[in-house]
């Protein structure tokens, strides 16, 4: 279950590109339970994007998506 600091800050609107999971910021808690698990925490500003209720994985475009036919 996500705390409600990490909820607050977006923690889950994250991204997942192999064993790193880039993120605008978690809680310390959270950091150690995702490296606990191995993976990389990259946290990255993106406070403005927040602002409009965005985040890092709302920032992102799939390349790799199944094509629908």
């Amino acid at each position: 279950m996500i705390n409600p600091w990490d909820e607050l800050n977006f923690a889950c609107n994250a991204v997942n590109i192999g064993g790193k999971v880039i993120l605008s910021q978690a809680s310390p808690a959270l950091v150690e339970r995702l490296k606990g698990v191995g993976f990389e925490m990259i946290e990255s500003d993106l406070s403005e994007f927040m602002k409009a209720g965005e985040s890092a994985r709302c920032l992102t475009l799939r390349l790799n998506e199944p094509r629908l036919k």
